[in-house]
């Protein structure tokens, strides 16, 4: 049976983060999918040390709850990853939990395999980026695992200035929305959608031929637009990450050399 597990970044098991995510869980059960809820509050988990130990031996070097966390997700064809915004980013220890990976990603591929469906919710519409953003396990190569889709939701009555609970009466068409996405969740997964590729043509990706994609992103915008749509769709990419050597590339270009700059502001 496919195995599906529901990883909740929110600091509340009854929130309106985490309802979105069971409906979409609930869509993923109704396509015969097994359901397996992971609350990261329930768990010890420390900071990342910078130690790159990862990246030698394969795994963490702390003794703690993530490796028994991630040991789940090795046996699971699916992951619905959900988190609130505050401050402009997702969750605390949902970040915490992304950096412990982030050199363990880059160098194995682990969660490859994976198709994920990323949830955020926040008082505004704008913070779509950062459903987004979750989705790729935040591996500093590229996307990780195979996207399927996001649901960001606004949850501020800007009428009555509070916050909304959701239910399936007062948000009906984000009720069969996430279901739906449930059921993609478990359709990908049976015909093995497509998602990132083998990690060594990752790597030569992002340092040799990413670099010149952004030259023609300059030179050729309009010629560049199908290869640019078809990346993203793939997973591949992700949009953030070819903006970031899209924006580099029109540094190096107004400069006519690479440069490296510090940023530096003295406040009065």
């Amino acid at each position: 049976m496919t195995q599906i597990i529901v990883l909740n970044g929110g600091p509340r098991k009854h929130g309106n983060t985490f309802r979105i995510a069971q409906w979409v869980a609930e869509g993923a059960a109704g396509a015969g999918a097994d359901i397996d809820v992971i609350h990261l509050g329930d768990y010890h988990i420390e900071h990342c040390r910078g130690c790159e130990s990862c990246g030698h031996l394969g795994h963490c070097v702390i003794q703690d709850d993530h490796e028994d966390i991630c040991r789940r997700l090795d046996q699971a064809q699916g992951l619905i990853v959900c988190s609130p915004v505050f401050g402009g980013w997702y969750s605390a220890i949902l970040k915490t939990f992304y950096d412990r990976l982030t050199c363990t990603l880059g160098f194995t591929g682990r969660f490859d395999h994976l198709h994920i469906v990323g949830i955020t919710t926040a008082k505004y519409d704008f913070r779509l980026k950062n459903a987004k953003e979750i989705t790729t396990l935040n591996s500093s190569w590229s996307s990780s695992g195979r996207t399927t889709g996001y649901i960001h939701k606004s949850v501020l009555d800007t009428k009555q200035s509070c916050i909304v609970t959701l239910t399936p009466e007062n948000s009906p068409k984000l009720y069969r929305s996430a279901h739906r996405m449930g059921e993609k969740l478990v359709a990908d997964i049976a015909a093995n959608r497509p998602g990132t590729l083998p990690l060594p043509v990752r790597l030569l990706f992002k340092h040799l031929v990413l670099p010149g994609i952004g030259h023609i992103l300059i030179n050729h915008r309009k010629q560049a637009e199908f290869l640019y749509q078809a990346l993203v769709d793939h997973g591949i990419i992700t949009e953030t990450l070819l903006k970031k050597h899209t924006r580099r590339m029109a540094r190096i270009e107004s400069d006519g050399v690479h440069k490296t700059t510090e940023r530096i502001k003295f406040c009065r």
